[in-house]
């Protein structure tokens, strides 16, 4: 084989394995990875339920409690990282107007 033909292979290599990458890496990690938060988040919420027909509300308060704070130093992790506007461009997925209201209503 000549050196083009060889060079012509890789680049083609590299281009089907960075496309794979991309589709498996960042498009369908990003739906796995909310999927996958979205199951503790629901088995919680059966203990919230149940805490809350017991009239056990304090523990219920302060796991919410809990939950307002973690969103607020997550928004500051997502809203102020350097990569956001390359990720939000790669994923095709702009999330961040429609959360701007959530942290909003968080620090109010």
């Amino acid at each position: 084989m000549s050196r083009s033909a060889v060079g012509a292979v890789m680049i083609a290599a590299t281009v089907v394995s960075s496309a794979v990458g991309y589709w498996f890496g960042f498009r369908e990690a990003l739906n796995f990875g909310v999927a996958a938060e979205l199951l503790p988040r629901g088995s919680i919420a059966t203990v919230q339920l149940e805490q809350l027909e017991q009239v056990k509300t304090q523990k219920v308060k302060d796991a919410l409690a809990f939950d307002a704070d973690n969103g607020l130093l997550w928004a500051h992790e997502l809203f102020g990282h350097p990569l956001r506007d390359l990720l939000a461009s790669i994923w095709r997925f702009n999330f961040y107007p429609g959360y701007e209201e959530y942290v909003k209503r968080l620090a109010a």
